[in-house]
């Protein structure tokens, strides 16, 4: 025959189930905050890859205006010198 526990034992099993439960999710959040910060680290990296991909991108956006812009002044005094303006 099985003995019945009292309700103290009862309660200090729940306790401890409990206590484990907390300790086992403790354990899962410690890996997801670990894979989080690593996600992390691969994301700014990234970030930094294409911020530099647009730096590049801008310097060579920037130097064509620049030369669009000495083109439209030399057609401007090709016009005026062939009396198009």
């Amino acid at each position: 025959m099985t003995k019945k526990k009292t309700t103290n034992q009862l309660v200090e099993d729940l306790a401890r189930a409990v206590q484990k439960g907390f300790v086992e999710v403790k354990e899962e959040f410690k890996e997801v905050r670990q894979e989080i910060k690593e996600l992390d680290q691969k994301v700014d990296k990234r970030f930094d890859k294409v911020e530099e991909r647009l730096d590049r991108i801008e310097g060579f956006v920037t130097g064509h205006g620049n030369r669009l812009d000495r083109l439209e002044d030399n057609m401007l005094v090709v016009k005026t010198k062939v009396g198009i303006r």
